[in-house]
This record gives structure tokens, sequence and C-alpha cells, in this order.
């Protein structure tokens, strides 16, 4: 959204993905207004310095792994299906990576097309979903987060938008509980063992 201050000459655009934007008004009223009455502030090496490291640091918290889930095994390569829903996500298959130890390979399907890639849990991969109600850029990272649940970040990296995808497997089944960071979109699927 949009904050216009015409008596300052100044348009201030907020493009953050929270669901507290409350708190980030606040900021504005209470930080940025206030900076705003004094004119254009000096020149600040320092300042600038220490805000380009902080951008350079900032980052996406990634799931964090448990060691060896009895449930990777269990479900290795077993096909889960779905039954129709407003994502188009119709099933899904994890396996270890026989390529990358330590990783989940994930394959899944969307509105008839089969997406693969492999997670590691310590590092965000970037790819582009082609298929499904969301389509184009994101970067994923998934892990196992619990003996019998698995967590998948997807981050559509040129808007604010996440979403995390926990997967929680009991006999033949997988319930699928999705949130996004802002907004409507939370949905909760239970899935079968074919």
């Amino acid at each position: 959204f949009c904050v216009i201050f015409p008596e300052h000459d100044t348009v201030l655009a907020i493009t953050a993905g929270t669901r507290d934007l409350q708190g980030v008004v606040n900021v504005v009223w209470e930080t940025i207004l206030p900076a705003l009455q004094g004119g254009a502030l000096p020149a600040d090496a320092a300042a600038h310095g220490k805000l380009q490291a902080k951008l350079a640091a900032l980052t996406l918290k990634l799931p964090v792994a448990v060691a060896k889930p009895s449930q990777a095994t269990v479900i290795a390569g077993r096909r889960y299906v779905f039954p129709k829903n407003a994502q188009a996500l119709e099933a899904l298959t994890l396996a270890p990576s026989v390529r990358q130890p330590g990783a989940t390979d994930v394959a899944v399907t969307i509105d008839g097309t089969e997406e693969k890639v492999t997670l590691d849990g310590r590092e965000w991969v970037r790819g582009e979903l082609k298929s499904g109600p969301v389509t184009g850029p994101v970067a994923l990272s998934g892990a196992w987060t619990a003996d019998d649940t698995f967590t998948l970040e997807v981050v559509r990296y040129q808007t604010p938008f996440t979403m995390t995808h926990r997967l929680t497997f009991a006999g033949d089944k997988v319930k699928l509980e999705s949130k996004p960071n802002v907004g409507a979109g939370a949905m909760s699927l239970v899935g079968k063992r074919e």
C-alpha cells in the first residue's frame, strides 16, 4: 500500500508481506514522518555502510531439520494422491536423494504437470513453478522437521509472499497443512498412498 505525504513531496510504497501491517504503519509514523520534518539529511557514510551490511545479511529462516526421521524410509518413493482442490495439487512423492546424501527428492504433480526438486534444508533452491494457480519464480527449502513431518517453504521472491507446507505422515495417509505469510489461502488436505 502507499502513504502519500504531499507537504513533503514524498510517496512511501510498502510492499512487505506481513500479518502486522499496523506495526509497519506505526514505524512510519514514529520514525519516517519525523525524519521528513527537517528536510533532507546530510550524507552519513558510516550509517550508509551499516545499512548496506544489514541488507546484504538479510535471510529467510530455513526449516530446522531433525536427524534421520523414521518416516523418511517408510514413505520413500511412495506416491500420495489428493482429492480435487483449489491448488490443483494432485500427488506427491518424497524419497531420500541418491545423488545428494542427506537431501530429499520431492516430486509434486500440480494440474497434470510433475515438478521435481532436491532439497536438503540447508539452502534455498531457486526454480520456477510452471503449473497450478500460482506460477513464476520461487525459492524452495525443505527438511524433515519432526519424525513424521516434512516442512516445505516456498518463497515467491519477486513478491512479498511465502507459503509454508507441512506434510504429516501417518499410516497410509498424509495431512498437508499450508499457511501463507499473509492474507487468506490457508488450506488443509488429506492425501492417501496409492
